[in-house]
């Protein structure tokens, strides 16, 4: 058994021993209360450089047997990451409660709050692997765990030095350095439309390197915004990308977030998209597809051109007309750049055939991102999105039928599985079997229950 593993047993067999004299706790809720506790602290100690780790999700998953990923991690503890109330200003609920009561049962001569100091030494130990787990001691990580542990430390200490537990010391109000971004802080009125696409980018489910690689980008572009507000050059970056990746990754998703952020930036006038692919583009009769280019182009003026599957225009086919296409395309991007944003976007060997294509056009993009496939587990919090969205609750026990589906559905459709494009199709085929199993056991019933719940049969 690991170090870490050895620990929390500890700390779980001192949270069983305190939690019927404690109180208030259904049977191992106290032990459930500082494992949440201990993951918090890792998360916010982990997004201070934001940028949270596959090593750093692998070892609060691996420590705590879990199955979590950064989606969940933010959903639970990311309204925390920039609060005036934050969780590492407190002293955690489960060490208070343990140490008061280790306070009152103590009927020796000693005040030393062993299992308290238990719980800290654990948290301690905890903190330093997670900090060291990346290969990289961050300084602002090691302030933050050390502020949080100095918290914890003062509090088990005043409760030591008290001869009763009438007068437990209350949690001193202490509060953590300024650690807003720049763009954070600022008083632009455009921020704040700025974090809520991000913030909506955030929520989506997977995709971290993706959110990653968006949030470098911004940072850039608003500082870049700012430092010419100030009357400071500015470089002067193309900001066309390539998106790569299968089908029903997000492209299309993340592609509308990148024009609405364009738009707050002031880069684009009007950030609308519009989306094209090869038959809107490319036509058989000689000269037409400049015409349809330049066409699709004044339609996303001052707005994002995304372009699907654009591996497609490229085509050495005789009487084929695609590389009129990405040779018309190719001028306009350098010839409005300032007033049109180009994505193009497919499956990862292709996109490179088409960068290819024509010798300039590789260096017109600025950004290439990678859409990886979901998990299984990604996919399955796809589905149960869908269903939350649409007012369904999923039954006990659907879950692992669920996961059992995708996994039978990526073998059957290796080449052509769409990802969550596919869950979307799963999720209309599962609610049209509850509608089917809804009217054959209750007819026309308006049984809420019914009309909201997904049972294993339906799957």
């Amino acid at each position: 058994m690991s170090e870490l593993k050895q620990g929390l047993l500890e700390c779980q067999q001192i949270c069983d021993k305190y939690e019927s004299t404690i109180g208030g706790f259904a049977q191992g809720g106290l032990y459930v209360q500082f494992c949440d506790e201990v993951i918090n602290m890792a998360f916010l100690i982990a997004v201070c450089d934001e940028n949270v780790t596959a090593a750093e999700i692998n070892l609060i998953n691996n420590t705590f047997d879990k199955m979590v990923n950064y989606e969940m991690l933010i959903r639970r503890y990311g309204d925390d990451c920039l609060s005036d109330d934050s969780f590492l200003q407190k002293v955690p609920k489960s060490v208070q409660l343990i140490a008061r009561a280790e306070k009152a049962d103590i009927l020796r001569e000693t005040n030393y709050l062993s299992d308290a100091w238990r719980l800290y030494q654990f948290m301690e130990q905890f903190g330093n692997v997670l900090i060291n787990c990346s290969g990289a001691r961050l300084k602002y990580a090691i302030k933050l765990m050390e502020f949080f542990l100095n918290g914890m430390k003062e509090y088990i200490y005043e409760v030591e030095a008290r001869s009763g537990v009438e007068e437990l010391p209350k949690i001193k109000e202490q509060r953590l350095e300024d650690k807003m971004t720049l763009f954070a802080r600022s008083e632009e009125p455009f921020i704040k439309e700025i974090n809520q696409v991000l913030k909506e980018i955030d929520e989506l489910v997977g995709l971290v390197n993706v959110k990653k690689e968006i949030h470098d980008m911004v940072n850039l572009l608003i500082v870049q915004k700012i430092r010419a507000q100030k009357g400071y050059k500015t470089a002067n970056i193309s900001r066309h990308m390539v998106f790569t990746g299968n089908p029903g990754t997000g492209k299309t998703t993340i592609a509308r977030k990148m024009s609405d952020i364009f738009k707050y930036l002031d880069i684009l006038e009007k950030g609308h998209l519009v989306e094209a692919d090869r038959s809107m583009l490319v036509s058989p009769d000689m000269g037409q597809t400049a015409i349809n280019v330049r066409k699709m182009a004044e339609e996303a003026m001052g707005g994002v051109l995304f372009i699907d599957e654009a591996y497609s225009l490229a085509s050495t086919n005789e009487g084929d007309y695609g590389q009129e296409a990405i040779d018309t395309l190719l001028k306009i991007m350098e010839d409005e750049r300032e007033r049109l944003v180009v994505i193009v976007a497919g499956y990862n060997d292709l996109m490179e055939q088409f960068l290819d294509s024509n010798p300039g056009l590789r260096s017109r993009f600025s950004k290439f991102i990678q859409f990886v496939d979901y998990s299984e587990i990604e996919l399955y919090e796809i589905f149960a999105l869908y269903c939350k969205k649409q007012d369904y609750i999923l039954a006990e026990g659907t879950q692992p039928v669920i996961l059992d589906k995708i996994r039978n559905m990526k073998e059957i459709n290796m080449q052509h599985f769409a990802n969550a494009r596919t869950m979307r199709n799963y999720f209309e085929k599962v609610i049209s079997n509850q509608a089917n199993r809804m009217i054959e056991e209750y007819g026309l019933s308006e049984d809420e229950n019914a009309l909201i719940t997904i049972m294993v049969s339906d799957l």
